[in-house]
């Protein structure tokens, strides 16, 4: 498994951030062109390319 961080400057309130970043509509509109969750596991879709992501930890 690889671990990636990487950091963004989002001008935005904290409530709107942690609705786009927790929920896979939030993701698709920001991050991929589509993304599916099954349990902790999150899929993002970029055209014919795929990747997973799980959620180690979650709080508001």
């Amino acid at each position: 498994m690889k671990e990636i961080s990487l950091e963004f400057f989002l001008q935005t309130s904290p409530a709107v951030l942690f609705s786009r970043i927790s929920a896979p509509s939030g993701l698709a509109e920001w991050f991929a062109d589509n993304v599916k969750q099954e349990g902790k596991i999150f899929t993002f879709f970029w055209g014919n390319t795929e990747q997973q992501a799980e959620i180690l930890t979650m709080r508001s």
